[in-house]
Parts: C-alpha cells; sequence; structure tokens
C-alpha cells in the first residue's frame, strides 16, 4: 500500500500538468457573474444552490469571476432590506460590469426587476427556486429565463395519506412570511382534492408560543405538514434546525414536508424539492447564454425533480409499514448488509489486489525513484509548512503591531462596519464614551444619537474612500477634526477606521485671535482718525493763540476765543485718548484737582447742553486730589453730562 501511495502522488502530479495545459489562455476575457441570494448564508436550503450552482459553472470551460451576496429576507423584512441593499449594492458594483446575474428564490427576484434597469442594466438573468411561477411572472421582461420552484404539497399529502392511511386530519403549520403567504394560498387550491378524506386544522401565524400549545392539543388519527415556520406572529426568526425541533418535539404525531432540507431533522419525509439541482440548472442556463444564446430563445424549466424521500429512523419509531414505501423511493438512515454497506470498499479492495499484484515488479524497479520523489517531497513539504510558520508569525506581528499602535494612540479610534456597528474600540475611545461599545450602533455610543450621524450621511458618495470631517459631538459638545480611513475586508466588505481629533481649545484659540485681529483693525483706523484730527487741531490752535494776542485779556471776545481754545484743547485729549485706544499714543497721568477741573469746564459744559436746562456745579469740600490721565478725565465728565442731556424730558435741571 505503501507503494502504491507513491505512485498515487506521481499520478496526481500528471493530472495536474495535464489540466494545466487544459486551462484557457490568461488573455482571454473573464465573465463576472452576481449571484443574489433571497435568504441569509449557512441556510441550507441556499447553501444547496449555491453549491450547485459553482459545481457546474466550473465546467463550463470558460473563465468565471462569480460573485456572491446573501440578502438576508428570511430573517428580515423584506421592505426594510430592499432600500438598503440598493444602496449597498449601487455603491459596491459601481465599477463593475456584469455579464449575467442570477438569483435564488422569489425575494432577490423581485428585489432585482424594478431596480435593474437603474443598477444592471441590461444585464441578462437567470433566477430559480421561483415558488408558483406562471408565465406573467415576467410578462414584458427581456433578457431573462430561468428554473422555476414546483414544490409537490399535494405528492407529499398523498404519500402521508400511503404510509399512514387511518390519518383523519392534517395540520399545517405556516407563517406570514411571502413564502408562507405563497405556500398558504397553494395548500388552499389543493385542499379540495382531499374533501372527504381528511379535514385540514391551520395553524397559521402563530407564535411559537401558541404554536407549542397547537401542537400538543392536536386530535387523534392527526399528521403535521410543515409548510414554513421561519418568522413567528410576534418576529422571532428560527433557523430551519430549531424549526423542526420546535414541531416534531411537541408533537406525538408524525411530521411530513416538500423540501429535503429538512430530512434528518426529526420529519418522516415527503415528496421534496431539492436546493442543489436547482442551483445546477440555473448553471446550465447561465453557461448556454453566455455562450451566446438568448434567453428568449430557451423555454423556462418549469418541472421540478421532485422524489419521495424518507427517513427510516422516524418510520421506525412511529412503527409504520416499510411495505408502503413507494417504489423509487430515497430512504435515509436505513440499515444495510455488509455487502451492500462496504460494497464500494470490498470492489475497490479486489481491484487494487489485482493491480497490486500487476504493479509489484514495477514498483521493486521504481525503489530508486521513489526514494528520491519522497526525498524532494519532504523537502517540498518543509520549505511550504516553513513558509506558512513564517507567513502565520508575520501576521501575527503585525496584528500585534496594529494593536499595539491602536492602543497606544492618544486619540480616540474606533473601526466601524457598514452598517454603523461598532467593531473595535481604542482605550482612548472607550475612555471618553465611558465603556466599550463594540457591537453597538456608533451614532447611539459614541453621539447618543437615534439615527446615523449626518455627516455619514452627506459622505454616502465618499463611500470605500478616504475623507475628513468637522464636527460638534452632541455628547460632549466639542469640536472634533474626524478623518475617516476605508478598511476592506476578507469579505470583501468595508469597514471604516475614524480617528477623533479634538479641537475645542484650537476652535476657542481661533475665536480669540479672530477678535484680537478684529479690535486691531478699529485700533488702526482709531488711531488713523486720530492723526488727521490732530492736523486740524493744530490750525485750530494757531489761529486760536493768534487771535488772543490781539485782543485785550478779559474782553468779552477775548473770553470766547479762550472758550475756543479751550474746547480744542478738549478736542485735543479726545485725540489722546484715541491715539491711546489705537496702541499709538502713551497715556500720561497727572495729579489733579477735581473742583478746580470742574470749574474750569463750566462754560464749555453750558454751551453742549440746550439753553432751557440749567447746569449748577456744586464743587465739595472734601474732594481730594486724583491721579489720572486729564485728557480722558474731561472725556469722562463730558459724556456723563451729554448723556444727562439726552435724558432729561421735562425736567430742566441736572446737578
Amino acid at each position: 500500500m505503501w507503494h502504491l501511495g507513491s505512485i498515487c502522488i506521481l499520478f496526481l502530479f500528471l493530472l495536474s500538468a495535464v489540466a494545466s495545459q487544459a486551462q484557457p489562455h490568461s488573455s482571454e476575457k473573464v465573465s463576472q457573474i452576481l449571484v443574489l441570494n433571497s435568504y441569509h448564508r449557512n441556510l441550507v436550503w441556499t447553501e444547496n444552490i449555491v453549491d450547485g450552482l459553482q459545481t457546474k459553472l466550473a465546467t463550463a470551460g470558460i473563465k468565471i469571476n462569480v460573485h456572491i451576496e446573501y440578502m438576508d429576507t428570511k430573517r428580515h423584512k423584506p421592505d426594510m432590506m430592499f432600500p438598503l441593499l440598493e444602496e449597498l449594492y449601487r455603491s459596491k458594483y459601481k465599477e463593475t460590469k456584469f455579464d449575467m446575474i442570477i438569483t435564488s428564490d422569489n425575494n432577490a427576484l423581485n428585489f432585482l426587476l424594478p431596480r435593474r434597469q437603474q443598477l444592471f442594466s441590461d444585464v441578462p438573468i437567470v433566477f430559480c427556486g421561483i415558488n408558483h411561477f406562471t408565465p406573467s411572472y415576467i410578462e414584458g421582461v427581456g433578457n431573462i429565463n430561468g428554473v422555476a420552484e414546483a414544490d409537490d404539497l399535494a405528492g407529499t399529502i398523498e404519500l402521508a395519506l400511503l404510509m399512514q392511511p387511518e390519518t383523519r386530519y392534517v395540520a399545517v403549520v405556516c407563517d406570514q412570511t411571502p413564502t408562507g403567504i405563497a405556500h398558504e394560498n397553494e395548500l388552499r387550491i389543493i385542499a379540495g382534492k382531499f374533501a372527504g378524506r381528511v379535514g385540514f386544522i391551520e395553524l397559521f401565524d402563530k407564535t411559537v408560543d401558541e404554536l407549542t400549545i397547537d401542537l400538543k392539543d392536536l386530535p387523534d388519527k392527526s399528521i403535521i405538514l410543515m409548510l414554513s415556520f421561519f418568522r413567528d406572529r410576534a418576529g422571532k426568526s428560527l433557523t430551519f434546525s430549531e424549526m423542526s425541533t420546535l414541531i416534531t418535539e411537541n408533537s406525538r404525531f408524525p411530521v411530513y414536508t416538500s423540501w429535503d432540507f429538512f430530512l434528518g431533522l426529526g420529519v418522516v419525509g415527503g415528496v421534496m424539492t431539492n436546493g442543489r439541482s436547482q442551483g445546477e440548472n440555473a448553471a446550465r442556463l447561465a453557461i448556454r447564454i453566455l455562450n451566446g444564446e438568448a434567453p428568449e430563445k430557451i423555454p423556462v424549466i418549469t418541472e421540478s425533480p421532485n422524489v419521495p424521500m424518507l427517513d427510516y429512523t422516524v418510520i421506525n419509531r412511529f412503527g409504520m409499514s416499510l411495505a408502503k414505501i413507494p417504489v423509487g423511493a430515497i430512504i435515509i438512515n436505513q440499515p444495510e448488509s455488509f455487502y451492500y454497506k462496504n460494497k464500494r470498499t470490498i470492489w475497490l479492495t479486489t481491484a487494487l489486489f489485482l493491480v497490486l499484484v500487476f504493479m509489484i515488479f514495477v514498483l521493486f524497479i521504481n525503489t530508486l525513484k521513489r526514494q528520491r520523489v519522497e526525498k524532494e517531497l519532504k523537502i517540498l513539504n518543509e520549505t511550504l509548512e516553513q513558509k506558512v510558520d513564517d507567513r502565520t508569525a508575520k501576521l501575527e506581528q503585525s496584528e500585534n503591531k496594529f494593536r499595539s499602535m491602536m492602543e497606544s494612540m492618544s486619540d480616540p479610534v474606533y473601526i466601524g462596519s457598514d452598517d454603523f456597528r461598532v467593531e473595535y474600540m481604542n482605550p482612548a475611545m472607550i475612555k471618553r464614551i465611558g465603556r466599550d461599545a463594540t457591537g453597538e450602533f456608533c451614532y447611539r455610543a459614541l453621539h447618543d444619537l437615534d439615527q446615523p450621524c449626518s455627516w455619514c450621511k452627506t459622505k454616502k458618495e465618499d463611500h470605500g474612500k478616504y475623507f475628513e470631517s468637522d464636527i460638534v459631538s452632541p455628547k460632549d459638545s466639542h469640536s472634533y477634526h474626524i478623518s475617516h480611513s476605508p478598511i476592506v475586508n476578507e469579505d470583501s466588505s468595508v469597514s471604516n477606521m475614524v480617528v477623533f481629533r479634538d479641537t475645542t481649545e484650537i476652535k476657542k484659540m481661533e475665536n480669540q485671535l479672530l477678535q484680537s485681529q478684529k479690535m486691531e483693525s478699529i485700533g488702526n483706523l482709531a488711531g488713523g482718525i486720530a492723526h488727521d484730527f490732530n492736523n486740524i487741531m493744530t490750525a485750530i490752535f494757531a489761529y486760536s493763540e493768534a487771535v488772543l494776542e490781539n485782543l485785550e485779556k478779559g474782553s468779552e471776545a477775548w473770553n470766547d476765543v479762550h472758550e475756543i481754545l479751550k474746547s480744542g484743547e478738549q478736542a485735543a485729549n479726545l485725540t489722546k485718548q484715541l491715539l491711546a485706544f489705537s496702541r499709538n499714543q502713551r497715556i500720561i497721568p497727572r495729579v489733579i484737582n477735581v473742583n478746580r477741573l470742574l470749574n474750569d469746564m463750566g462754560k464749555m459744559l453750558k454751551r453742549l447742553i440746550s439753553e432751557d436746562i440749567h447746569l449748577e456745579i456744586s464743587p465739595g469740600d472734601q474732594v481730594g486730589k486724583i491721579y489720572a490721565d486729564t485728557g480722558q478725565l474731561n472725556q469722562i465728565i463730558v459724556n456723563l453730562v451729554v448723556n444727562a442731556r439726552d435724558a432729561l424730558k421735562n425736567r430742566p435741571e441736572v446737578t
């Protein structure tokens, strides 16, 4: 056997060489195929379809690149998922030109038909798994073909009555998902065929608790027909296994169904559809269309290859007669004879024995070659293992380096999925919000919002691209400069790494600087005005002094001109204040007698007010001297008198 192993290895090498020669030339066009599955990943029915598709497409003889999407409309309502998926596919595949789109089950085709032109204009469509198909389903739609899923509920009921002729009641379990509603309508159509033979008990649109109670209360001589119970009335989703377990474990009667993915989960069986055959038939149609055949010239496949399938273990548990099983039925878990169970091994052993007798002489001659090949294979294996170990170590080192870098950053950082879920938070971000919010919605955890942030909504066109934003977080009212960096995951989904830089203090300093610049501009303007005003006052001083020299001191004219000169000094003091404000004039404080200053300003102050207002100046005996700038003090007094004048209406005096 050891020698045979060496020969087998060499044979595999030869096959690999032949296969490599048979591969199409690299310059050939690669056909892009998008597969839209109505339901979620790991659902047995869907995975059987995908497996059938991929297996058959691999034999097409042309280069094909398959993109697989799972729409998850079994666990979530299509009305909620369709708008989100439309936006996702528009963004994700805007740069991809597809040659074919394959849909599985009704929801995917219902999503695609009204959005085909907007998302994938004129791309050929091949559908499969379509329940209750009629030609009107695709009437008026061009470039389309596919495979209908024709389940056989009537055949399943007939099989159940054949196995259990004493049956009087058929309890039907069904939910209100789109698939469930379609099954319910089909059942109502065929129910009339069994009138007078059995009665139907409808267990429709129940919660899990209600269904559990109803199953336990079924009357004697009943069977159960399981159609669909993937989501109960309360919105709770169930897997195939959970659905089967719920029904089979809470009923004392056998359970029948029309879908092969329930076989082996506690059901007796039924006349069953097969997901793998759906996928294989869809792949055959796709290959024909990719090779140039027009979809309209190929007839839609409407016949499902449904066959009776039964579980021996369940049949035996309920004491059913094996003699009633129809000819051609597939039976799983059936005990087999030694020869039947080991038939392949017996024939293989016999064949190997004959081959070994023939090959002994050949193996003897080729011992040296075998040893050399073994040595080379061992070296190759060790080299590959070393490369794998090195690659693994580098990946671990890179991951540790990335984590250390994230944890050492003082800026808050988080990574979010494209559905706004937090995938990672560094310690700085955890410290900012007070907890590790991994798995929560980012807009709720980081900003206390009930819906995605407005700055994210406005950046939909930048999905998968780097961009930056300036925001004010509602959570702490801090200003942040945030950078968004896309991270492409292994499954082609795009996550988003967001770095928060707190700019609150920077914003405050910018506002202070702006205010300072404004004040500086006002000061420069005031300084310019003061300089120009000083030039005018210089001429007033010069002419006033010249006039005083020609007048008799103490005369009325001399006194008037002297008042002009004093007013000019007041104006000069005002320009000093403007220059001081503009930082172009130094303030000169001195000791001032306030009583004397008020007496000197009396005549000027009286001219500032109306003649109908009486101004009285009353010097105080206890008023001391102050240390201040004369011009600024004069201006303060003038401002007070003018403000008092403006405030007076019917009061003729002010003190």
